[in-house]
């Protein structure tokens, strides 16, 4: 972020406008001056995302997405909201698996990719950022979690 030669307080800045006003967009951050959020934009694309939102299902407890996280690679994120008023996300880890367990399809499809950290981070700062309460997080996702040592760099971030 240094070589834009802007100051440390900008950092501050844009960790408030996503952790605590939860804004999405480089544009929507107001705080910035312009040329900075142009630049942001032409550097890491519209959003603070780096997965793409392909699909999502509701159902009054349940909510499914579907991401990509790179060319034509896709992993599921599911929401679960409980009565007590506290809601738990299982993410993903990995796009597809090796264990081919019997009681798991995702071992059906083979490993494709370990996620990278903003991949996994993604999938939780995805809810967050539309108001969500993240309560719990699970990796029951897609992948074998103990198989990507992305997962504990994810866990500190």
């Amino acid at each position: 972020f240094r070589s834009y030669n802007e100051p440390d307080y900008r950092i501050k800045q844009i960790t408030n406008a996503i952790f605590k006003q939860r804004i999405s967009r480089f544009e929507d951050m107001k705080v910035l001056p312009k040329l900075l959020r142009e630049d942001l934009i032409n550097n890491f694309g519209e959003t603070v995302l780096n997965i793409k939102l392909l699909a999502e299902q509701n159902s009054e407890q349940v909510t499914k997405v579907l991401f990509e996280v790179s060319k034509n690679e896709r992993v599921e994120t599911v929401n679960m909201k409980y009565k007590a008023g506290w809601e738990s996300f299982c993410i993903s880890s990995q796009c597809g698996c090796n264990f081919g367990c019997k009681f798991c399809a995702t071992g059906d499809i083979g490993l494709k990719k370990n996620l990278t950290v903003d991949e996994i981070t993604d999938q939780v700062l995805y809810f967050h950022l539309l108001g969500h309460q993240i309560d719990s997080i699970s990796f029951m996702g897609m992948g074998e979690a103990l198989a990507n040592r992305k997962v504990f760099d994810a866990l500190d971030s």
